[in-house]
């Protein structure tokens, strides 16, 4: 879930979605950005996707938006900066193989919700820290970063 904190009403919409299928037992894995520690309806809905059962973790950027089912299908935006733009399904196995590996990537440098992440340790980045460097390696405008990782530029630049 790229995008920082999410709107109240795609919470309330996704609420009954994710309740069918915890209830059905099914592993449901979310990755927010870290940002949406500080935003109370986000968080509050991972904690009560948590309390339900599922496994939710958070990191500093996400790449792109996406689901995956079963290993074998996937959605994904035809756009990643215009999300409502439309969707790919995706169930060729390369592709989805590719998209899975990457959630596992993100899954393995996610810190749990509800633990603090990892603060500076030796001289060492904080994640966050690292990952807007990494950004304006790239270039990127402090707009563009503080959009990437669904904080305010305010923040983006501090």
């Amino acid at each position: 879930m790229p995008g920082g904190a999410q709107p109240t009403d795609v919470l309330a919409s996704s609420q009954p979605l994710d309740l069918l299928l915890l209830e059905r037992s099914a592993r449901v894995s979310y990755v927010y950005q870290d940002s949406i520690r500080n935003d109370r309806p986000t968080s509050e809905y991972a904690q009560w996707l948590v309390e339900r059962g599922a496994e939710v973790r958070t990191v500093p950027h996400l790449p792109l938006r996406m689901i995956i089912w079963d290993r074998r299908t996937a959605l994904v935006p035809i756009d990643p900066a215009a999300p409502d733009a439309g969707a790919f399904l995706l169930s060729s196995p390369g592709p989805v193989a590719a998209l899975q590996s990457l959630f596992e990537q993100v899954w393995q440098r996610g810190a749990r919700f509800g633990e603090e992440r990892d603060r500076e340790r030796d001289g060492a980045l904080a994640d966050q820290e690292s990952a807007v460097l990494g950004l304006l390696a790239a270039g990127l405008t402090d707009e563009v970063i503080a959009r990437k990782l669904g904080v305010s530029v305010r923040t983006s630049r501090r």
